[in-house]
């Protein structure tokens, strides 16, 4: 019943541009319940919420050092549905400490590129000022 409802749920948000609201998870709970369940739309919210929990404590363990390996069935499946979602990879990063970076990872996995632009000393060099402009750019692109 999991994969069948995060097939749905995949199925859905790939064919539709609209985030998953009530009509939507009634949409899904209607697909999965024509395979023989009985589930309502907020059966299928919780256990869409619970996964994503799991998912993300999994991959921030992942992520630590010293962290005991953890694994779990739909890691894999969850992933790919979630690795260009803002809400699981930000946009961009802004750190007092470093650089800020925008991710244009979240929006083409197949790329690898990824913009610094230097908070300090905007107004130093020319070199820095068309960076930030190129900065300014993928931004606005992004945002569209």
């Amino acid at each position: 019943m999991i994969k069948l409802l995060l097939a749905e749920i995949n199925t859905y948000t790939e064919s539709c541009t609209r985030p998953l609201n009530k009509q939507a998870w009634k949409i899904i709970a209607t697909a999965v319940n024509t395979h023989g369940y009985n589930l309502t739309a907020e059966n299928c919210i919780i256990k869409w919420t619970g996964m994503k929990k799991k998912y993300k404590i999994i991959r921030d363990a992942k992520n630590q050092t010293g962290a005991a390996k953890e694994t779990w069935g739909y890691f894999d499946i969850i992933h790919d549905m979630l690795k260009t979602n803002p809400e699981i990879t930000p946009l961009s990063i802004a750190s007092s400490v470093r650089d800020f970076e925008v991710n244009v990872n979240a929006f083409n996995a197949s790329e690898s590129i990824n913009v610094k632009r230097n908070l300090s000393n905007d107004n130093e060099h020319t070199e820095e000022n068309e960076e930030n402009e190129l900065n300014v750019e993928l931004t606005n692109v992004l945002r569209n």
